[in-house]
Protein backbone atom coordinates (compact mmCIF):
# COMPACT_ATOMS: atom_id res chain seq x y z
CA UNK A 1 0.00 0.00 0.00
CA UNK A 2 2.89 2.37 0.68
CA UNK A 3 4.22 1.95 -2.86
CA UNK A 4 0.70 2.59 -4.15
CA UNK A 5 0.57 5.80 -2.11
CA UNK A 6 3.85 7.02 -3.61
CA UNK A 7 2.56 6.38 -7.14
CA UNK A 8 -0.74 8.08 -6.44
CA UNK A 9 0.61 11.32 -5.01
CA UNK A 10 3.33 13.25 -6.88
CA UNK A 11 5.16 14.86 -3.95
CA UNK A 12 8.42 13.75 -2.30
CA UNK A 13 8.44 10.72 -0.05
CA UNK A 14 7.24 11.72 3.43
CA UNK A 15 9.46 11.43 6.49
CA UNK A 16 9.19 8.13 8.31
CA UNK A 17 8.74 8.64 12.02
CA UNK A 18 7.72 6.20 14.74
CA UNK A 19 4.08 6.72 15.67
CA UNK A 20 2.45 5.47 18.86
CA UNK A 21 5.11 3.35 20.52
CA UNK A 22 4.31 0.52 22.90
CA UNK A 23 4.55 2.77 25.96
CA UNK A 24 2.01 5.24 24.60
CA UNK A 25 -1.06 2.99 24.61
CA UNK A 26 -3.01 1.74 27.61
CA UNK A 27 -6.13 -0.31 28.22
CA UNK A 28 -9.13 1.54 29.62
CA UNK A 29 -11.28 -1.29 31.01
CA UNK A 30 -15.03 -0.94 30.60
CA UNK A 31 -18.21 -2.90 31.13
CA UNK A 32 -18.33 -4.55 27.69
CA UNK A 33 -16.47 -5.14 24.44
CA UNK A 34 -17.28 -3.06 21.37
CA UNK A 35 -16.78 -5.80 18.79
CA UNK A 36 -17.14 -4.37 15.28
CA UNK A 37 -17.71 -0.83 16.56
CA UNK A 38 -15.30 1.83 15.26
CA UNK A 39 -17.13 4.90 16.60
CA UNK A 40 -14.72 6.33 19.17
CA UNK A 41 -17.32 8.63 20.73
CA UNK A 42 -19.73 5.75 21.33
CA UNK A 43 -16.97 3.51 22.67
CA UNK A 44 -15.74 6.16 25.09
CA UNK A 45 -19.14 7.43 26.21
CA UNK A 46 -20.77 4.02 26.70
CA UNK A 47 -18.01 2.48 28.81
CA UNK A 48 -16.77 -0.04 26.30
CA UNK A 49 -13.29 -1.42 26.96
CA UNK A 50 -10.98 0.75 24.91
CA UNK A 51 -7.29 0.93 24.09
CA UNK A 52 -6.24 4.49 24.85
CA UNK A 53 -4.16 5.64 21.88
CA UNK A 54 -4.94 9.30 22.46
CA UNK A 55 -1.27 10.26 22.70
CA UNK A 56 -1.28 9.79 18.92
CA UNK A 57 -2.99 13.19 18.81
CA UNK A 58 0.02 14.84 20.44
CA UNK A 59 2.47 12.94 18.27
CA UNK A 60 0.78 14.15 15.11
CA UNK A 61 0.76 17.72 16.39
CA UNK A 62 4.43 17.54 17.38
CA UNK A 63 5.58 16.10 14.05
CA UNK A 64 3.75 18.82 12.14
CA UNK A 65 3.75 17.02 8.79
CA UNK A 66 1.35 18.29 6.14
CA UNK A 67 0.37 14.71 5.26
CA UNK A 68 0.58 11.59 7.42
CA UNK A 69 0.05 8.08 6.09
CA UNK A 70 -0.74 5.52 8.79
CA UNK A 71 0.05 1.94 7.76
CA UNK A 72 -1.10 -0.81 10.10
CA UNK A 73 -2.53 -4.34 9.67
CA UNK A 74 -6.24 -5.04 9.41
CA UNK A 75 -8.18 -4.81 12.69
CA UNK A 76 -5.47 -2.66 14.24
CA UNK A 77 -7.95 0.15 14.94
CA UNK A 78 -7.14 2.61 12.16
CA UNK A 79 -10.79 3.60 11.65
CA UNK A 80 -11.31 4.03 15.40
CA UNK A 81 -8.20 6.20 15.57
CA UNK A 82 -9.46 8.41 12.75
CA UNK A 83 -12.79 8.68 14.56
CA UNK A 84 -10.86 9.75 17.67
CA UNK A 85 -8.93 12.38 15.72
CA UNK A 86 -12.14 13.79 14.32
CA UNK A 87 -13.81 13.93 17.73
CA UNK A 88 -10.80 15.71 19.19
CA UNK A 89 -9.95 18.22 16.48
CA UNK A 90 -13.30 19.11 14.93
CA UNK A 91 -14.81 22.55 15.36
CA UNK A 92 -18.55 21.86 15.28
CA UNK A 93 -20.78 24.69 14.13
CA UNK A 94 -23.66 25.33 16.52
CA UNK A 95 -22.18 23.20 19.30
CA UNK A 96 -23.21 24.56 22.70
CA UNK A 97 -20.70 25.17 25.48
CA UNK A 98 -22.23 22.25 27.39
CA UNK A 99 -21.90 19.91 24.41
CA UNK A 100 -18.33 21.10 23.88
CA UNK A 101 -17.40 20.33 27.48
CA UNK A 102 -19.06 16.90 27.34
CA UNK A 103 -16.98 16.10 24.27
CA UNK A 104 -13.82 17.31 25.98
CA UNK A 105 -14.68 15.23 29.07
CA UNK A 106 -14.49 12.03 27.00
CA UNK A 107 -10.72 12.58 26.86
CA UNK A 108 -10.44 13.52 30.54
CA UNK A 109 -9.21 10.12 31.75
CA UNK A 110 -6.95 9.53 28.76
CA UNK A 111 -3.24 10.04 28.24
CA UNK A 112 -3.69 13.13 26.08
CA UNK A 113 -5.31 15.02 28.99
CA UNK A 114 -2.94 13.73 31.67
CA UNK A 115 0.36 13.94 29.81
CA UNK A 116 -0.24 16.70 27.26
CA UNK A 117 -2.59 19.31 28.72
CA UNK A 118 -0.98 21.83 26.35
CA UNK A 119 -2.42 19.97 23.37
CA UNK A 120 -5.81 19.75 25.05
CA UNK A 121 -5.72 23.49 25.65
CA UNK A 122 -4.47 24.60 22.23
CA UNK A 123 -5.80 22.06 19.73
CA UNK A 124 -9.10 20.65 20.98
CA UNK A 125 -12.10 21.62 18.85
CA UNK A 126 -10.02 23.99 16.75
CA UNK A 127 -10.31 22.85 13.12
CA UNK A 128 -13.03 22.19 10.57
CA UNK A 129 -12.73 18.53 9.58
CA UNK A 130 -13.58 16.67 6.39
CA UNK A 131 -13.91 12.94 7.08
CA UNK A 132 -13.93 10.83 3.92
CA UNK A 133 -14.46 7.07 4.21
CA UNK A 134 -13.90 5.18 0.96
CA UNK A 135 -14.51 1.77 2.52
CA UNK A 136 -17.74 1.13 0.62
CA UNK A 137 -16.91 3.03 -2.57
CA UNK A 138 -16.44 -0.05 -4.73
CA UNK A 139 -18.28 -1.71 -7.58
CA UNK A 140 -18.20 -4.09 -10.50
CA UNK A 141 -18.15 -1.20 -12.99
CA UNK A 142 -16.97 2.40 -13.04
CA UNK A 143 -20.59 3.55 -13.26
CA UNK A 144 -21.35 1.71 -10.02
CA UNK A 145 -18.35 3.23 -8.27
CA UNK A 146 -18.92 6.76 -9.56
CA UNK A 147 -22.51 6.65 -8.32
CA UNK A 148 -21.33 5.63 -4.84
CA UNK A 149 -18.66 8.32 -4.94
CA UNK A 150 -21.23 11.01 -5.71
CA UNK A 151 -23.39 9.76 -2.83
CA UNK A 152 -20.44 9.78 -0.43
CA UNK A 153 -19.43 13.33 -1.37
CA UNK A 154 -23.05 14.48 -1.18
CA UNK A 155 -23.32 13.09 2.36
CA UNK A 156 -20.23 15.05 3.41
CA UNK A 157 -21.74 18.24 1.98
CA UNK A 158 -24.92 17.52 3.92
CA UNK A 159 -22.89 17.55 7.14
CA UNK A 160 -22.07 21.20 6.43
CA UNK A 161 -25.31 22.67 5.10
CA UNK A 162 -24.90 25.64 7.47
CA UNK A 163 -22.31 26.93 4.99
CA UNK A 164 -24.87 27.46 2.25
CA UNK A 165 -26.22 30.77 3.51
CA UNK A 166 -22.70 32.20 3.47
CA UNK A 167 -22.05 31.39 -0.21
CA UNK A 168 -22.54 33.55 -3.28
CA UNK A 169 -25.14 32.70 -5.94
CA UNK A 170 -22.82 30.57 -8.09
CA UNK A 171 -21.40 28.74 -5.08
CA UNK A 172 -24.91 28.00 -3.80
CA UNK A 173 -25.93 26.56 -7.16
CA UNK A 174 -22.88 24.28 -7.22
CA UNK A 175 -23.42 23.33 -3.57
CA UNK A 176 -27.01 22.31 -4.35
CA UNK A 177 -25.96 20.23 -7.36
CA UNK A 178 -23.49 18.32 -5.20
CA UNK A 179 -26.08 17.73 -2.47
CA UNK A 180 -28.57 16.49 -5.08
CA UNK A 181 -25.94 14.21 -6.69
CA UNK A 182 -26.44 15.88 -10.06
CA UNK A 183 -24.39 13.81 -12.51
CA UNK A 184 -23.88 16.87 -14.74
CA UNK A 185 -21.75 18.40 -11.98
CA UNK A 186 -18.05 17.58 -11.79
CA UNK A 187 -17.27 15.92 -8.45
CA UNK A 188 -13.47 15.56 -8.68
CA UNK A 189 -12.80 18.83 -6.89
CA UNK A 190 -16.03 19.07 -4.90
CA UNK A 191 -14.36 18.27 -1.58
CA UNK A 192 -11.54 20.70 -2.21
CA UNK A 193 -14.15 23.41 -2.82
CA UNK A 194 -15.94 22.39 0.37
CA UNK A 195 -12.67 22.88 2.22
CA UNK A 196 -12.40 26.38 0.77
CA UNK A 197 -15.88 27.14 2.10
CA UNK A 198 -15.03 25.67 5.51
CA UNK A 199 -11.73 27.51 5.82
CA UNK A 200 -13.35 30.79 4.82
CA UNK A 201 -16.23 30.38 7.28
CA UNK A 202 -14.17 29.17 10.25
CA UNK A 203 -11.07 31.26 9.45
CA UNK A 204 -9.03 28.12 9.98
CA UNK A 205 -7.43 25.53 7.71
CA UNK A 206 -9.07 22.12 7.48
CA UNK A 207 -7.98 18.72 8.64
CA UNK A 208 -8.74 15.96 6.13
CA UNK A 209 -9.17 12.40 7.39
CA UNK A 210 -9.36 9.69 4.73
CA UNK A 211 -10.22 6.12 5.69
CA UNK A 212 -9.44 3.18 3.38
CA UNK A 213 -8.27 5.32 0.47
CA UNK A 214 -7.09 2.16 -1.28
CA UNK A 215 -10.51 0.39 -1.32
CA UNK A 216 -11.78 1.95 -4.57
CA UNK A 217 -8.36 1.60 -6.20
CA UNK A 218 -8.23 -2.11 -5.39
CA UNK A 219 -11.80 -2.64 -6.58
CA UNK A 220 -11.11 -0.82 -9.85
CA UNK A 221 -7.94 -2.83 -10.48
CA UNK A 222 -9.63 -6.19 -9.91
CA UNK A 223 -12.72 -5.30 -11.95
CA UNK A 224 -10.98 -3.89 -15.01
CA UNK A 225 -11.68 -0.14 -14.83
CA UNK A 226 -8.52 1.03 -13.09
CA UNK A 227 -7.74 3.86 -15.53
CA UNK A 228 -11.26 5.27 -15.35
CA UNK A 229 -11.16 5.23 -11.57
CA UNK A 230 -7.70 6.78 -11.35
CA UNK A 231 -8.74 9.54 -13.75
CA UNK A 232 -11.17 10.59 -10.99
CA UNK A 233 -9.36 9.54 -7.81
CA UNK A 234 -5.92 10.97 -8.51
CA UNK A 235 -7.02 14.61 -8.91
CA UNK A 236 -9.56 14.29 -6.10
CA UNK A 237 -7.15 12.91 -3.51
CA UNK A 238 -4.21 15.03 -4.64
CA UNK A 239 -6.28 18.21 -4.46
CA UNK A 240 -7.40 17.33 -0.93
CA UNK A 241 -3.95 16.64 0.48
CA UNK A 242 -1.66 18.83 -1.59
CA UNK A 243 -3.18 22.27 -1.33
CA UNK A 244 -4.44 22.42 2.25
CA UNK A 245 -2.92 22.46 5.69
CA UNK A 246 -3.34 19.19 7.55
CA UNK A 247 -4.10 15.75 6.18
CA UNK A 248 -4.26 12.23 7.56
CA UNK A 249 -4.79 9.07 5.54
Amino acid sequence: MYSLYLKLFPWPEPCRVPVLGANNAALLPGDKLGVGNSDFKELAASRFSLVDKSILIAELCDVGDKVTLVLRPRRFGKTTNLSMLRLFFERIDGESKHEHELRRALFGSMKIAKERPDVMMNEFGKYPVVFLSLKDVTGKTWNDMSRLMRTTISQIYNEHTYLREHLNINEKAKFDRIVNEDSSQSFEFALRELMVFLARYHQQKCIVLIDEYDAPISSAYHNGYYEDAMHFLRPMLSSLLKFFGKGRV
